[in-house]
């Protein structure tokens, strides 16, 4: 009973602790300072080792919060998930590589928390602000290269979130307008079609927003409008996709891109099939080993035999240069050297390493939080800027077409925050430090 009286008697000095740093923007350096993998101590991250020694002051804002409480259960369950595989299956394992993947859960799973904390006091401009700037120094110090592809890889998403936040400060709409046409221009002159897609639908998603919310005819017994602007979505994407291609195919967005495009059709008979042809190399992984492979499992010259016929059989003619060294880790089809799956989807990465269990509860989490986003704009929710909207169509590409490395970070903050928004239904900050609150009931 003394540790428990003795741990009650620090509640009160850890919440006046928590209240001026929050009266000084802690947590704002806090989100700035997740990022930065390049600034590490002891193999740990700087901004994950902040976050996670301020544990015990954060904890107390977010235990009640349930969309931080999904992620806590997800999160647990690909741990599980990822340490029984490593211990479970017959395959070899690297230690090594094992430790680096499960470790990508601290990396990313502890920042969730401080996420919703700075939004609660900051609201989402400010901390979107301090996440970009943190993602850009980051890149900048990981070494710029100016080549081809360096806005993909160095500017786009934080220079997305920066614009994007700047302009939701302003509380106007043509700003936000004006910025997603100057990110579509930058991503299509730098060859980034996702990117120019991600816009684009975000842009016309948050147009479509008023519109719907104005139709009142659908809100009879039901309403319906939530269904509406969900199905208007799916079928804008459809249609946007569509329309993209025969864009790309036509040149209008540059004769570069209109080469790769043309490239990844005739590889694989589709843009999909041709330009992402990861899925179809983590299919034929899925049925040979349902349950996953583990964190830092060794692939085998069997599964590199069993993805060169998939490829084949299924008429893509991939860089397989990129697929033994990359996908596979291993520098020919002929001579092996592999080091761990690299299946370039958040869903796949995470399947592999942590098994179906985890990757499906975190894939359903992130995708009911997307659905709810859009659900709750049309019908309560106070008026949101365009960056939510770009994140959203972010996040759902990065679920399938993006490597869990890099990009785990980036789904992980955009669903706290579409989640933010949801839970509360307003961009703005919802109270200010519990200091001020403190203040005002002394002055009453």
């Amino acid at each position: 009973m003394t540790r428990i009286e003795n741990a009650r008697r620090l509640l009160p000095h850890i919440s006046r602790l928590t209240s001026v740093l929050e009266r000084w923007h802690v947590p704002l350096v806090l989100v700035a300072l997740v990022p930065f993998s390049r600034l590490s101590l002891s193999g740990l991250p700087v901004g994950q080792l902040l976050a996670l020694l301020a544990l015990p002051l954060w904890v107390s804002r977010v235990r009640c919060t349930r969309v931080v409480l999904a992620f806590a259960v997800a999160y647990a369950l690909l741990g599980a998930g990822g340490i029984a595989l490593w211990y479970g299956s017959p395959r070899d394992h690297s230690p090594t590589v094992a430790i680096q993947v499960l470790g990508i859960l601290i990396t990313t799973g502890i920042p969730a928390g401080v996420y919703w904390w700075a939004l609660t006091i900051e609201g989402l401009a400010p901390v979107a602000l301090a996440f970009g700037i943190g993602l850009q120094v980051n890149a900048l110090l990981a070494g710029v290269t100016f080549d081809a592809e360096v806005w993909l890889h160095t500017f786009e998403y934080p220079m997305t979130i920066l614009i994007l936040a700047l302009a939701a400060l302003t509380k106007r709409r043509w700003p936000s307008v004006g910025a997603a046409v100057i990110l579509a221009a930058l991503s299509a002159s730098g060859g980034v079609r996702s990117a120019v897609g991600a816009v684009g639908l975000g842009l016309g998603l948050w147009l479509a927003a008023p519109l719907f919310r104005r139709m009142r005819f659908l809100q009879q017994k039901y309403d319906l409008r939530p269904i509406a602007y969900i199905g208007s979505f799916l079928i804008g994407s459809i249609a946007v996709g569509a329309a993209a291609t025969r864009t790309l195919v036509s040149g209008l967005l540059g004769s570069r891109i209109q080469e790769d495009t043309l490239r990844q059709i005739a590889s694989g008979g589709s843009l999909l099939t041709g330009g992402r042809y990861e899925w179809l190399v983590s299919t034929k992984l899925f049925r040979q080993m349902p349950w996953g492979f583990g964190p830092g499992a060794i692939p085998t010259q069997h599964d590199t035999s069993l993805v060169a016929h998939s490829l084949t059989d299924a008429g893509v003619t991939p860089s397989w240069q990129y697929v033994y060294t990359y996908m596979l880790g291993s520098a020919s089809p002929f001579k092996v050297e592999p080091t761990r799956f690299k299946l370039h989807s958040v869903v796949a990465d995470l399947w592999v390493n942590f098994g179906p269990i985890g990757a499906a509860a975190f894939v359903v989490l992130v995708l009911v939080l997307c659905v709810m986003f859009l659900a709750r704009n049309v019908t309560t929710m106070a008026a949101t800027p365009l960056l939510p909207f770009v994140l959203l169509c972010f996040t759902l590409w990065d679920l399938f077409f993006s490597p869990i490395y890099s990009n785990l970070i980036l789904v992980v903050f955009s669903a706290i925050t579409l989640g933010f928004l949801t839970t509360i239904g307003s961009p703005t900050k919802t109270r200010p430090p519990i200091s001020t609150i403190a203040m005002r009931h002394r002055r009453a």
